[in-house]
């Protein structure tokens, strides 16, 4: 009897130094949170301050900065110049008298020369309005990248937030669980209660370590996907704020139409953006392709003069001085060149043809954004709406199964119920519970996603 006794202290001290463990690792992750924590704008600000797609995508910008600027020369006349030196050894052509000589002579050249395009079909003014189109596709596309970090960094933050609440009631659960053992531990030695109790109490207490387990393996990945969408060093620390008083639930409002929204939403989407001026773009490139199967009218001219000389010739000789020889034998030259496309085995209408069927699919793939979108924009007000009635559903359930509860753990402590009746009624609650925080945080991610689509950035939201 005594051996049983110092057996049962010795078995309750283990469970408590479990306890005491659980709570200081529990307590010791939370300080890590807390201290100098990163709020939820402060890791999107991060998480742009560090995304390669951002940085990536601001080099392209600039590289499409470069291509308006060479359409914008494209316009101006090219304008190129030549020198050259050659020195003739044996058998060679005089310059001076255009016979054939056994002299070694020298000769030097120089030209300069330029052409301009007058009329190519309108390409150029084409070329010129689909860079500036390739312009703001490039900022919109910043746009889009810059949202969509915004949005990823912001769930990955909510579910960090929404697994630190888990372990929370994970940790309310076992404490509960712990005081249910040793409540039927007591009624075992005063004979109210039979061994098969008391085991089913152990079960449910190791039951609720495995809950606080499981909980905290979900918060550290949590952390470590906020990691990895903010960039944030995996090595080091991530503090985040924790806290949730700011956040608020209430009643869906019908004072904006969805059809507002939506309409809202074209007007400013990245997406949508970026399909349109797709479009134009195509539109662009058709008639790019019916210019090309128009004349070409271009003109060109240039300038060009010499210098030769007889190589070893004294200085007596009869060969012109270099300045003289530069002036006398300057020439110049101006034409004009007129193409006409009469046959190139068909590629100007194959070339044509193609741009139709890219501006018929850029017209398709736009019109399949707008109806995408417009889903989307529906499953996010119709996903708000529920969530937050869901809540109020859910909170009414924790209040009831809190006041069921309350009066079970009575009746269980009178000896009017069994400790699975008990068990029974401790789950209910932590179930209602878990619902009621799932249902919180999808109705604050989809408020946030409804408002974006109203026109409030992510950041921009209080």
């Amino acid at each position: 009897m005594v051996l049983a006794c110092v057996f049962t202290k010795v078995l309750h001290m283990v469970r408590v130094i479990k306890i005491v463990f659980c709570n200081f690792t529990f307590i010791c992750f939370l300080f890590e949170l807390q201290a100098q924590a990163f709020t939820m704008e402060d890791c999107m600000r991060y998480a742009l301050a560090h995304a390669p797609e951002k940085n990536i995508q601001d080099i392209e910008n600039a590289n499409t900065a470069l291509s308006q600027r060479d359409a914008v020369l494209a316009f101006l006349p090219s304008i190129q110049a030549g020198v050259g030196a050659s020195v003739n050894f044996g058998r060679s052509i005089d310059p001076e008298t255009n016979i054939y000589t056994t002299v070694a002579n020298f000769n030097n050249s120089y030209s300069l020369w330029g052409s301009l395009s007058v009329f190519d079909g309108f390409s150029a003014i084409n070329n010129l309005k689909i860079a500036r189109l390739s312009i703001l596709m490039g900022h919109e596309e910043s746009k889009r990248i810059r949202d969509a970090i915004l949005l990823q960094t912001m769930q990955a933050y909510f579910n960090v937030i929404y697994y630190v609440r888990i372990l929370s009631l994970a940790k309310e659960q076992l404490l509960q669980d712990e005081r249910s053992f040793h409540q039927a531990k007591v009624q075992e030695e005063l004979g109210l209660k039979g061994y098969a109790d008391v085991m089913q109490a152990e079960a449910q207490q190791a039951s609720g370590y495995l809950r606080c387990q499981r909980a905290e393996n979900q918060l550290r990945t949590a952390l470590l996907t906020l990691k990895q969408t903010m960039y944030y060093p995996l090595e080091d620390t991530l503090q985040i704020d924790t806290s949730f008083c700011r956040w608020s639930v209430a009643l869906p409002s019908e004072e904006e139409s969805l059809e507002s929204v939506k309409e809202r939403a074209f007007s400013f989407l990245p997406t949508v953006k970026i399909s349109s001026y797709t479009v134009q773009t195509s539109v662009l490139n058709l008639r790019t392709s019916r210019g090309n199967m128009f004349p070409t009218l271009s003109v060109s001219g240039g300038y060009s003069t010499g210098y030769s000389t007889i190589i070893g010739a004294h200085r007596g000789s009869s060969i012109a001085a270099f300045p003289e020889q530069f002036r006398n034998r300057a020439g110049q030259y101006f034409s004009v060149q007129l193409s006409l496309p009469v046959f190139n085995r068909l590629w100007g209408y194959s070339q044509l043809r193609r741009s139709k069927n890219n501006l018929n699919i850029a017209r398709l793939r736009h019109e399949q954004t707008l109806r995408e979108i417009e889903g989307e924009i529906e499953r996010a007000v119709e996903d708000m709406q529920g969530a937050v009635k869901e809540y109020f559903h859910a909170e009414k359930q924790v209040r009831a199964e809190e006041v069921a509860y309350a009066a079970n753990e009575r009746r269980y402590a009178e000896g009017l119920i069994s400790i699975l009746d008990l068990q029974i009624s401790s789950n209910r609650l932590l179930e209602a519970k878990t619902e009621r925080l799932n249902s919180l945080f999808q109705y604050l991610l989809k408020r946030k996603i409804v408002n974006y689509y109203r026109g409030i950035s992510y950041l921009e939201e209080e």
